[in-house]
């Protein structure tokens, strides 16, 4: 790091001061406390995924009774086979939360999800005589992919990631390489279906490398990245799902961008909302050290976060492994390796270990469970004390959280699985919310014969308005978040 000479010469000793701070051999472990406080602010976002209470219902079925054979939430789907998706996280979720309620499942999450960020962090750094690069490297991408940050599946998919992106940088033998490597890839699948993620990294590493070896910059080909590129195009089947998640997650995509959800959308949509400025400053300050001082840094590196870079231009919801990859890449742009000296305090460990305690432990103490003040959690107590059974029409945002608290004894309509339903369908489910006649509501009561309605203000008005003025009906519950009306003869 350096400062321009017409800085007085306070202001220069000040930074060079602060400079020195982050030496590996001085007394203050800088990387730890930048961890730890990234770590506190990243406690206090809310939960804020709706599809994580599915999530969990079905970890809790696994668990007890391994996974179903068929759809346990949808009405209407009881005789077809489940799409098995994510079920190792579902059950590890599931678990986690019997064993220490939602705060436990709340924190476990976070720290998956912040690992793959500091896996990859510590790793970079262990050559770097100062920390400060390693630590703002982090920075940068934790800012960048931080509105991703919920409990749920894909949390999994960035700590594996950080080890991927750590075992590409290691240097081990190819047998060790294809044997942690394969093992990795499969568990990630199970946990997340986005090993694809992983394959593109792997490929773009062996294009890196691969053109090292040509520059002569390189003593040999990269064989042992060539050996997980297979490996990882087999892990995408090596699910209970087997080939039909190719045919799940190519669904899931194609609604998601039909129905345009925020994550799935191109970084250009929407700009200023979705956590998009985050990701569009830490691109633009990666994007200027490049142009800078690119030839510092590694081929394969480089290649990484390149082809991660047009794969979050076009899906915003890969920001989560740019982040990740952007780390090791700012470290080679401004730092310059070299072995570390030994620290010369003993104050660095126990320092580090406070903070991470006071990082974990404030949050936890003052914010058990941050859920977000969305969660219509009145209305499905009210509706799960009604007494109701049978079909329950949900809007598709709530009907995860209706199925976790009425099952099995009662099945909803939609929920935010939008692969179990074809783009027809999903018009079809608009037109009788958003813009719901008689017509479309005497529709919707001989399909379904629904036993109770949940749905929600500002999309379904249409279809609350109906229901208010339906005498067949009454409301049970409303408020900002949710509508619930059961039928008169439930009085």
């Amino acid at each position: 790091m350096s400062i321009d000479a017409a800085t007085p010469s306070v202001l220069r000793r000040l930074f060079r001061g602060i400079v020195r701070l982050g030496d590996r051999s001085g007394p203050v472990p800088v990387l730890t406390l930048a961890m730890a406080g990234m770590l506190l602010i990243q406690l206090h976002r809310t939960i804020h995924d709706v599809d994580i209470f599915w999530q969990l219902k079905l970890g809790e079925i696994t668990l007890a009774h391994g996974l179903p054979a068929h759809e346990p939430f949808l009405a209407g789907a009881e005789t077809e086979p489940l799409a098995v998706v994510a079920w190792l996280a579902q059950a590890v979720y599931a678990f986690t939360r019997q064993l220490g309620g939602w705060t436990l499942l709340w924190l476990v999450d976070a720290l998956v999800w912040f690992g793959g960020f500091v896996i990859v962090a510590r790793h970079a750094a262990r050559r770097l005589p100062n920390d400060w690069h390693a630590a703002i490297g982090l920075w940068i991408g934790w800012f960048a992919a931080l509105f991703s940050a919920s409990v749920r599946p894909q949390s999994f998919a960035a700590l594996a990631f950080g080890l991927l992106i750590v075992l590409i940088r290691s240097e081990l033998s190819l047998v060790r390489t294809a044997l942690l490597g394969g093992a990795l890839l499969v568990v990630w699948q199970n946990l997340h279906p986005s090993v694809v993620v992983g394959g593109l990294a792997i490929g773009a590493a062996v294009i890196g490398n691969g053109v090292q070896y040509l520059r002569k910059k390189s003593p040999a080909p990269p064989w042992r990245l060539i050996a997980l590129l297979p490996l990882a195009a087999l892990a995408v089947l090596a699910t209970p799902a087997g080939t039909d998640i190719l045919r799940v997650s190519r669904l899931n995509a194609r609604l998601s961008l039909y129905l345009e959800v925020a994550e799935w959308m191109p970084m250009t949509w929407q700009i200023s909302e979705f956590g998009r400025p985050f990701a569009w400053m830490s691109l633009l300050i990666v994007v200027a050290g490049v142009l800078v001082r690119g030839r510092r840094v590694r081929a394969s590196t480089l290649a990484i976060v390149v082809a991660l870079t047009a794969a979050m231009l076009f899906s915003h919801r890969f920001v989560l492994f740019w982040g990740i990859a952007v780390i090791p890449l700012f470290c080679e742009l401004f730092g310059t390796e070299g072995q570390p000296a030994p620290p010369r305090s003993g104050f660095r460990r126990p320092l580090a270990v406070l903070a991470i305690l006071a990082a974990i432990g404030g949050p936890c103490a003052f914010h058990p469970a941050p859920f977000a003040d969305y969660y219509p959690f009145t209305g499905v107590q009210q509706l799960r004390e009604s007494g109701v059974r049978g079909t329950v029409f949900t809007n598709y945002y709530w009907g995860g959280l209706v199925a976790e608290a009425m099952h099995p004894d009662a099945r909803v309509t939609h929920d935010g699985r939008y692969y179990l339903k074809s783009i027809a369908d999903w018009d079809r489910y608009f037109e009788e919310t958003s813009h719901a006649t008689v017509a479309t509501l005497e529709r919707v009561l001989a399909r379904d014969r629904p036993s109770a309605f949940f749905l929600r203000p500002g999309t379904d008005d249409d279809l609350i308005a109906l229901l208010e003025r339906d005498p067949r009906w009454r409301t049970l519950h409303a408020d900002a978040n949710c509508f619930v009306s059961v039928p008169v003869r439930e009085r």
